[in-house]
């Protein structure tokens, strides 16, 4: 009975459809085996009568159970996928999925169009020359993400190109701007000597 309310407990904290689905289906074969011990274990011995449920009647309900419980995760999964694929295509950021062993699981085409790399040579380089010639600089951020029903590593690139360019453009007005002033004192300066020399 206490797993039936951990179970019970899962669904009701579900916040999504595919949560939903995820959980009830345990808490169903639970519900299920349960009436069947209590059946088949308990009530018939009581009664003297025979068994209502085979062993193989059992096992194949649990059999079809099962496929179709696999069936409704990888639905829900390709949906959830999809879903994905969906919104991080749109993205204006890059957006690469690795396995373990480093292999691109999945990359928009946004990725390849800032970087120009491999998810594993732009992880080694904030700055660098794309092979058509372009100067890019760009942000990686690295974060978790469940993909094909495991936690894989997922990475972000931001293009931060232009907002380097403003910002070094910036500071080369700002010099401008102090040397003009700094030419402003000295003439001020100047003219003030001079004026006190006549």
């Amino acid at each position: 009975i206490p797993l039936c309310a951990v179970l019970l407990q899962r669904v009701k904290k579900a916040k999504t459809r595919d949560e939903r689905v995820r959980s009830i289906f345990p808490l169903m074969l639970f519900v299920f085996t349960f009436l069947v011990v209590l059946v088949d274990f308990i009530v018939e011995p009581l009664l003297e009568a025979e068994a209502l449920f085979s062993e193989q009647g059992i096992l194949l309900f649990v059999f079809l159970f099962l496929a179709l419980y696999a069936f409704l995760m990888e639905t829900v999964l390709s949906r959830s996928e999809k879903n994905f694929r969906g919104l991080a295509d749109n993205l204006t950021d890059g957006v690469a999925i690795t396995g373990e062993d480093g292999r691109v699981l999945y990359m928009n085409s946004r990725f390849e169009e800032i970087t120009g790399r491999s998810v594993a040579e732009a992880l080694q380089e904030g700055e660098f020359t794309r092979d058509d010639g372009a100067e890019v600089a760009v942000e990686i951020s690295t974060t978790k993400t469940t993909w094909q029903g495991k936690e894989r590593p997922m990475t972000i690139v931001h293009d931060v190109t232009e907002r380097r360019q403003m910002e070094r453009e910036n500071a080369r007005l700002s010099e401008l701007n102090q040397q003009a002033q700094r030419m402003e004192s000295i003439g001020r300066l100047a003219g003030g000597v001079a004026h006190d020399l006549n």
